[in-house]
């Protein structure tokens, strides 16, 4: 009897896991077919140089060459700790939904993180 009761924890376990991967699976293609034009026109006209006006790249960037784009929670370079729930950008920092994308090779690369929710995008050397 306990290796039924077993067998059947691992299935509904099991059962449990794969409706959780199907829904954020189907979530992070939704948000990457809905925002990925948006992302791409304001990536376009973000300014391509760093804090110290130093460019991060030779030219202009097609930001439209950069592919599908990487859906990610929360945007890691804003600084407000975890448990500052109350802080103004709490939400921006470990709640909205950020595409990431990408241009360069393995040696330079130049990534643009587009807030869906505070529909801002901002440029940075990875």
């Amino acid at each position: 009897m306990r290796i039924l009761v077993a067998v059947l924890a691992v299935l509904a376990g099991l059962k449990v896991w794969t409706g959780d991967w199907l829904y954020r699976a189907g979530l992070e293609d939704a948000v990457r077919l809905a925002y990925h034009a948006d992302a791409v026109s304001a990536c376009q006209r973000q300014r391509t140089t760093d804090g110290r006006g130093l460019p991060l790249a030779v030219g202009t960037l097609d930001w439209s060459r950069a592919g599908t784009g990487e859906i990610m929670t929360g945007n890691a370079r804003v600084s407000v700790g975890f448990w500052e729930v109350d802080h103004v950008l709490w939400n921006q920092r470990y709640r909205n939904p950020v595409i990431r994308l990408r241009l360069g090779d393995a040696i330079s690369r130049v990534a643009c993180d587009y807030d869906v929710i505070a529909r801002r995008a901002e440029v940075s050397a990875l």
